[in-house]
Parts: structure tokens; C-alpha cells; sequence
């Protein structure tokens, strides 16, 4: 957190990230961050494109858009890797976490 907060962020101090700068400020740097690493990748992504299709591959299997072949920001679609089962296992253990807690607040 302290090297994001000095490094990425470009601010003089860790002072000034805690004690000097407003959340609208931080919002607003994060922002900024966030618009310069998207840029980056685009840019590598623009490399990384024309690369792959400059070799004597079989274009029947290249992806077609830059998008196709990597997406970035709002392109990129987000697939959960957690099932119903896995959350309905986790909602089970935190009922019986919280019933735990409870019994043992009750005991005191």
C-alpha cells in the first residue's frame, strides 16, 4: 500500500497520502492510475496484435479483433469461477461461523 501510495500516485510524502489528502483527491489519482495502466496494456496490446499475425500462421485461427485477443476495461468480459455449490457452501459456513460467535457471546 505504501509504494502504490507514494509511487503510483505520485505523492511527496506518506504524510501527505494520509493526513493531507482528501478522499476526492485519492479518488481522483486512482482514477488517473488506473486510465494510465489501461493505455499501457492498449499499447502492448497494439504490439503484442500485429506481432502474432506478422508470423506464417493459419489466419483461420488467429482472433480476428484485437478485442478477441485481448481484452482490456470495459471489453473484458469478467467470468465468475465460483459455482452455486461453492456459494452456497461458503453461506453455510458463515451461518455456522456467526452461530459460533453468537453461542460464545452468549456464554460470557
Amino acid at each position: 500500500m505504501f509504494s502504490f501510495a507514494i509511487g503510483e500516485l505520485n505523492a511527496p510524502s506518506l504524510h501527505y497520502v494520509f493526513y493531507t489528502m482528501t478522499w476526492a483527491e485519492y479518488q481522483l489519482r486512482l482514477f488517473s492510475y488506473n486510465r494510465q495502466c489501461e493505455r499501457e496494456d492498449r499499447n502492448f496490446r497494439e504490439v503484442a496484435f500485429q506481432s502474432m499475425w506478422s508470423f506464417n500462421a493459419d489466419p483461420k485461427l488467429l482472433p480476428k479483433t484485437k478485442e478477441k485477443y485481448w481484452a482490456i476495461g470495459k471489453d473484458r468480459k469478467r467470468k465468475s469461477k465460483i459455482t452455486d455449490a461453492h456459494k452456497i457452501a461458503m453461506l453455510k459456513a458463515q451461518e455456522q461461523y456467526q452461530k459460533e460467535v453468537n453461542e460464545r457471546k452468549v456464554k460470557r
